[in-house]
């Protein structure tokens, strides 16, 4: 028991220390990513994305909230719209697998969205996905000749895609709900 209460203490002090140290830094990089763009909704995916950092506290990669915080200013609200989607089918299947994009699920799910969602069998959704692609969150996989049509082009969403989410999509959620 106090073996267990020692590791406590010490992963309070991390978490300590960490909020100290990142808090200020976080906070003076969404001020100035805030200051580029007059979007209310972008302005508040900054906030969550400090806020929810802080709270998870230390992570392996340091540089990760300051990512996610560079991406908030780039998305769009259909851009977290469809990453969001594309999450809802193929999310907890890629946790099991570790965020590795396998083609039978990507081009599986790609076929259900594009039934559930106009979007998906448009030409926005190329853009969309393409600049999804350049941030990092998705990846374009092969097209599977029987499942999908020409010109359909499937991506399956990576871990940081789906850190994003869980950043500032949950929290969005929650937020309209109250």
């Amino acid at each position: 028991m106090r073996r267990l209460e020692e590791q406590l203490r010490t992963l309070y002090k991390e978490h300590q220390d960490f909020v100290e140290i990142e808090l200020p830094r976080l906070t003076l990089e969404a001020v100035a990513r805030a200051e580029q763009t007059s979007s209310q909704e972008r302005i508040e995916r900054l906030g969550l994305v400090v806020v929810r950092s802080v709270l998870r506290g230390p992570s392996a990669d340091s540089e990760l909230p300051i990512e996610m915080l560079r991406v908030s200013v780039e998305l769009s609200a259909a851009d977290v719209q469809v990453l969001a989607q594309i999450y809802s089918v193929q999310g907890d299947e890629l946790a099991r697998t570790g965020f590795l994009p396998e083609e039978n699920l990507a081009n599986g799910t790609w076929k259900q969205l594009q039934a559930a969602y106009p979007l998906f069998r448009s030409s926005e959704v190329h853009s969309i996905c393409a600049k999804l692609q350049s941030l990092g969150l998705v990846t374009q996989v092969p097209r599977i000749p029987t499942m999908l049509d020409l010109t359909s082009i499937p991506y399956a969403i990576l871990r940081n895609g789906a850190i994003y989410l869980d950043l500032v999509e949950k929290a969005q959620i929650a937020n309209s709900r109250t």
